[in-house]
């Protein structure tokens, strides 16, 4: 497949389908020479040669502002246009659209996390009492839980405790939201960025690029995902 049969295709395509790169590059264009099909096809012939690695064999659509691609994809990642692109590709695919009600099961899930969480901080401050009151409130079965700290180091559990400590700003964050502490669950979130990037680098792992590589695989991805309910 060539880039302008490529973005052939994607012209048939609904816009919510659509790879988000391409509709922002569109938009630059059409702010820049206004509305009119060639300017999407043109767009879309871009996309496909600067993100999908496609040939062009005709010049009139041959990219001419790869740059454009370079700059918000393949350069260090910026926080904000971060944020602006997730919102963007969760808007388009669906997940905006789900009611309350329909996270009912993850609500509740996420109240035994909290738990979890709560024992896992008790266990940080050597607060014994306080860790088997948080496990009695998930499993009653705290003595078996409970006993868990003190096995045998086993591989991986460096890392299972540090995503545990990463779920902890999760659940701190939910409980600033319900407080309507906005402040804090800003901290929370920024707690929660800060622990994955440095277990990324504890573990050798360059963040970004998988960032910029799962970005583009959500993009690409169709609405909900394929039928997800949420």
């Amino acid at each position: 497949m060539t880039a302008l049969e490529r973005a052939q295709e994607m012209m048939t395509t609904p816009m919510g389908q659509l790879p988000i790169m391409a509709v922002l590059y569109a938009r630059k264009l059409l702010s820049e020479v206004g509305v009119c099909g060639e300017v999407y096809l043109t767009a879309y012939a871009a996309y496909a040669q600067c993100v999908e690695g496609l040939a062009c064999d005709d010049d009139l659509y041959k990219a001419q502002d790869p740059e454009f691609f370079k700059q918000t994809q393949y350069l260090g990642i910026d926080i904000r246009d971060l944020c602006e692109r997730a919102w963007a590709t969760a808007e388009a695919k669906g997940f905006h659209e789900p009611s309350d009600a329909d996270y009912g099961f993850a609500a509740r899930a996420m109240d035994i996390v909290g738990h979890l969480a709560e024992a896992v901080e008790h266990d940080r401050a050597d607060d014994d009492n306080g860790m088997l009151g948080s496990l009695y409130l998930v499993s009653g079965d705290a003595d078996s839980l409970a006993r868990y700290p003190s096995r045998n180091y086993v591989k991986g559990d460096s890392f299972r405790g540090r995503m545990m400590l990463a779920v902890t700003e999760i659940v701190e964050a939910v409980a600033g939201y319900a407080r309507g502490d906005i402040t804090n669950v800003a901290e929370e979130l920024a707690d929660l960025m800060i622990r994955v990037a440095d277990t990324a680098k504890q573990e050798g792992i360059d963040l970004e690029k998988a960032i910029r590589t799962k970005m583009v695989q959500n993009e690409n991805r169709p609405p909900m995902h394929g039928g997800k309910k949420y």
